[in-house]
């Protein structure tokens, strides 16, 4: 999916097992728990009124990050980021598979996420598939043992001629956009919207960055600017104009409020009011900084933005700085490390 192959790099990636970093947590039936000192990545299904209320104002949870920091790494790991900056850990995958890109549905009990299995890495490693031909899009349960993973999901797409990347899942689980792209810039130009539903897998339009607003509308970055598609009536309507969208990046809040939408060229984040049917977006507050991706708390209340390096009170590499979403102030910054800003995908936001 990114850069050349190597059969040592793909084989080692397999046998990293993956593993945990923060205490239980509570978020929309979900409940994180990773105990200390465990080799192991557990999510366990809870009831959600269940456990004690939350008090603290600060933000919490667990943020999860697709790169790499090996330049000529073929695939990417999958990071769990802790937001109170205690620790950064790779989840590797298993020795039968690997995933990254995971999203999440509304109640937590769905993830969509790109993989591949053991066998079609090798096949990838010894020549036999394309690089666009190894990860393909599954989507699977959550359950005691951790995330899913191909080996224990549904795989959704089969096509061995282009990459798969960028799955969004819509809040009730039932449907899921991606981005099919015919090379590694992840721009409008060479990239189209597939959407997953009932009736199979269909192309929608150029585009990139699917992002569900309600169970069968989702907004994306097309080539004349943001988009809506409506999965009901199958109609695109161009919500804001915006010319040169190579770097663009966009965002929902979990309560369907706002919208971020970010251009680093122009070193701002602006943040729109999203309107009750989604077909109109208020300016509310542009942040002047160079940020690439953005991702909101699961209760709105706080958004995550990915720096590039030397940005952000972590500085000396990409980092996450965190805002309050209602009065804009920084709360935080936490570093992201070694890890490559220009491979670097941030997919969620659990607690």
């Amino acid at each position: 999916m990114h850069g050349g192959s190597n059969t040592g790099r793909v084989l080692l990636a397999l046998a990293v097992l993956a593993v945990v970093v923060l205490a239980a947590m509570t978020v929309l039936g979900v409940s994180v728990k990773i105990p200390q000192g465990q080799q192991t990545f557990q999510i366990l299904q809870t009831s959600k009124n269940s456990g004690t209320p939350q008090t603290s104002q600060s933000p919490q949870g667990v943020i999860f990050v697709s790169s790499t920091d090996n330049p000529s790494a073929s695939l990417l790991d999958t990071y769990a980021v802790a937001v109170d900056g205690s620790r950064r850990v790779v989840l590797g995958g298993t020795a039968d598979s690997v995933g990254n890109f995971y999203t999440f549905s509304q109640d937590g009990k769905t993830a969509a996420f790109i993989g591949a299995t053991r066998n079609r890495l090798q096949q990838f490693s010894s020549g036999v598939l394309p690089e666009g031909g190894v990860m393909q899009v599954y989507r699977g349960q959550l359950s005691p043992q951790g995330l899913p993973t191909p080996d224990n999901a549904e795989q959704l797409t089969a096509s061995n001629g282009s990459s798969k990347e960028m799955p969004a899942i819509s809040g009730d689980g039932s449907l899921i956009a991606y981005v099919v792209a015919s090379s590694s810039a992840h721009s409008v130009d060479d990239s189209t919207i597939h959407l997953i539903s009932a009736q199979g897998d269909q192309a929608i339009s150029p585009g990139i960055m699917p992002q569900w607003l309600f169970n069968a509308t989702f907004y994306y970055i097309a080539p004349d600017g943001i988009r809506l598609y409506d999965v009901g009536a199958s109609t695109s309507t161009l919500v804001l104009s915006v010319p040169g969208q190579a770097n663009f990046k966009i965002s929902v809040s979990p309560d369907r409020g706002t919208l971020a939408f970010s251009n680093p060229d122009a070193d701002s984040v602006f943040f729109f009011a999203i309107g009750s049917n989604g077909r109109t977006l208020t300016p509310v507050k542009t942040l002047s900084i160079r940020g690439f991706w953005t991702v909101f708390s699961p209760d709105s209340k706080y958004v995550a933005v990915q720096v590039a390096q030397g940005q952000g009170d972590a500085g000396g590499g990409p980092a996450l700085d965190i805002f309050d979403a209602d009065s804009f102030s920084q709360v935080s910054s936490v570093s992201l490390g070694s890890l490559l800003n220009d491979r670097l995908f941030v997919t969620a936001w659990v607690e």
